[in-house]
């Protein structure tokens, strides 16, 4: 009896060491854009797409991209692959000067191998992007995916966003309704010997 009470209480105290220890290794990876060196780039080709961009330091991009015919995908690309696929929720969180705002669930995704590790379609992507606009940071939080030890945040900061905001509506209005890729291998049939389209 006193040899199991031994081993229960080794047990015990070698789990509770890890425990601590793996506490204590662990650390807060935090990447985003300084307060004050924050900035957007515009990509744009008329009638094509248009795209908005963040440059995440020491991390990768945060990009947000509307075609032709299609909704807004926003994508978070990685400097470093991903080797296996881990969850996350992604978060609204107040910026630093509206400390009143409550944070919030934009959504659940699931971070893929590769170096572009998330896409968001619609209607997140859109959920996302307006979020910026209105000041909050849509914010990735997850454990480091190498030994699941070191707390990963990355945040997109929305200082300067409604500077560039006019451009990317403007660019966006040019768009078309519908998928030029949809046209190209689009077949139309004409009555023979008629060149008249009918309705």
């Amino acid at each position: 009896m006193k040899y199991i009470y031994k081993i229960l209480l080794y047990t015990i105290t070698l789990f509770s060491f890890i425990s601590i220890s793996n506490q204590i290794n662990s650390a807060e990876r935090e990447y985003r854009q300084h307060l004050k060196s924050t900035d957007w780039a515009i990509e744009a080709q008329e009638q094509v797409f248009c795209r908005i961009k963040q440059l995440i330091p020491n991390y990768g991009e945060a990009i947000f991209t509307r075609k032709s015919g299609r909704e807004m995908i926003f994508e978070l690309t990685s400097n470093e692959l991903f080797l296996k696929e881990t969850h996350i929720i992604i978060m609204a969180e107040p910026a630093p000067w509206r400390q009143n705002e409550l944070s919030f669930e934009i959504g659940s995704f699931t971070l893929k191998e590769g170096h572009k590790p998330l896409t968001a379609g619609h209607p997140y992507a859109s959920r996302m992007f307006q979020q910026i606009e209105n000041g909050m940071m849509p914010t990735i939080t997850y454990r480091d995916v190498a030994d699941n030890r070191d707390v990963i945040t990355v945040a997109i900061s929305p200082i300067k966003f409604r500077n560039y905001l006019n451009s990317f509506r403007q660019c966006e209005s040019t768009l078309f309704e519908y998928d030029p890729e949809f046209l190209r291998d689009f077949e139309l049939y004409f009555a023979t010997n008629k060149t008249d389209l009918t309705v």
